[in-house]
């Protein structure tokens, strides 16, 4: 399948390299969700086997790790909330920003959507690290 459709009426009018970068970038936010489907799904088992072993002897421990997984689950889906919207902004919304999507992922690098992906995602890296590292001691 060529890249550049020269019969398409409906194609873009962007660089063969900007087209590439942009069905890059969409097909990793497809990936991306489907790595959150596969967070939800574990999320959903390790939940209800928690909480299905509740008991007065081990309240504490138990309710610590189920915290930790509900704020882990709660970043994981702002972070694909974020990415989500801003692909809409990109791709849907700014079309036609001066340069295309990529062009507008460059230069609104601050939009309070973009640095709220950016922050939670780091959220919760240092949370599973520093699940990992308590692991360890």
């Amino acid at each position: 399948m060529s890249l550049a459709n020269d019969t398409n009426p409906w194609a873009p009018a962007e660089s063969e390299s900007a087209i590439v970068a942009e069905r890059a970038w969409l097909q990793g936010d497809m990936l991306s969700a489907v790595a959150y489907g596969a967070q939800l799904v574990l999320f959903c088992l390790c939940f209800r086997l928690l909480y299905n072993q509740l008991s007065h002897n081990n309240s504490r421990s138990t309710l610590s790790i189920l915290l930790f997984l509900c704020v882990a689950f709660i970043l994981g889906t702002l972070f694909m909330a974020s990415i989500a919207d801003f692909a809409q902004l990109s791709f849907i919304d700014n079309r036609n920003f001066p340069g295309g999507p990529e062009a507008f992922e460059s230069e609104m690098n601050t939009n309070p959507i973009e640095l709220m992906g950016n922050v939670v995602f780091t959220l919760q890296n240092w949370l599973c690290d520093g699940l990992l590292v308590s692991a360890l001691s």
